[in-house]
């Protein structure tokens, strides 16, 4: 599961590379390293609306 969300969000940014396997805990959420190859002469894309286990959310690309 990780890796199709991995590739699906790394080609929604830019074009996937890779990602780190390891998922990171900051506090009480999870976060996932993604390296994607992005255009810097587009506009970024902000958010993503994603589904994980009968639950929809909305990915942030800013902090």
């Amino acid at each position: 599961m990780a890796d199709t969300v991995a590739h699906q969000l790394g080609n929604f940014i830019g074009e996937f590379i890779e990602y780190d396997t390891a998922v990171t805990h900051l506090g009480y959420k999870r976060v996932m390293k993604i390296r994607a190859r992005v255009d810097v002469r587009k506009p970024l894309k902000r958010k993503k609306r994603i589904a994980l286990k009968n639950e929809e959310q909305v990915v942030n690309g800013r902090r």
